[in-house]
């Protein structure tokens, strides 16, 4: 049942006419039955991986933190370009908790009645732990439904912690990336639509 989540390995070969030559090998993690894996899309080729966040988790059968890895195919060569995230917004929830429970500044990214917000879940969740398992593993717990709304400047973020509750987060975009100007609490994201970005 805590299963689900397992080591692939994809290589980029080259023909010269005569033998294959390895060009680019990477070995990752996915869970065996998420939705999106390697495709072309246009002139790159993309390996959607499982990786992790660091103040909350999934699951072993659940998504968790997607990236895809990108690489451009071209009549003269293969171009590693990097990751790239899938789920930008759960990134910036992300690191809010990572400034707050590490007591860094996190005034770019979290407007501050939305520091204080995520202060008192973090004070929540490290209530329910002893003192020596937070300082191991300070967490917000496991991830349970999430989902995005999008609108016409902003997006809700709908995200349910097993230490956090279930919170919606608004969201402003700020390059390619977000801020996060409140945290509200709600009952359920069941009744929050949900979009092609939010993915169990």
């Amino acid at each position: 049942m805590a299963g689900g989540t397992v080591g692939a390995q994809t290589s980029l070969w080259v023909w010269d006419g005569v033998t294959a030559r390895p060009q680019l090998t990477r070995d990752y993690a996915l869970m065996i039955d998420q939705k999106v894996g390697a495709r072309m899309e246009g002139g790159l080729f993309k390996v959607q991986q499982k990786r992790s966040f660091r103040t909350f988790f999934s699951c072993g059968e659940c998504e968790e933190r997607q990236t895809d890895w990108l690489v451009r195919l071209t009549p003269d060569g293969i171009e590693d370009l990097g990751e790239k995230s899938a789920v930008p917004e759960l990134d910036a929830v992300d690191e809010l908790f990572y400034r707050v429970i590490n007591h860094k500044s996190a005034a770019d990214v979290a407007a501050p009645a939305a520091v204080e917000a995520a202060k008192a879940l973090v004070e929540c969740a490290r209530r329910d732990v002893s003192d020596q398992v937070w300082k191991k593993f300070p967490s917000l717990g496991m991830m349970g439904d999430w989902s995005v709304t999008r609108n016409k400047n902003a997006e809700d973020l709908c995200l349910e912690l097993d230490n956090g509750g279930t919170n919606i987060f608004k969201l402003r975009p700020v390059g390619e990336g977000f801020f996060i100007t409140s945290v509200t609490k709600t009952d359920s994201c069941s009744r929050h639509s949900r979009d092609s970005s939010a993915r169990l």
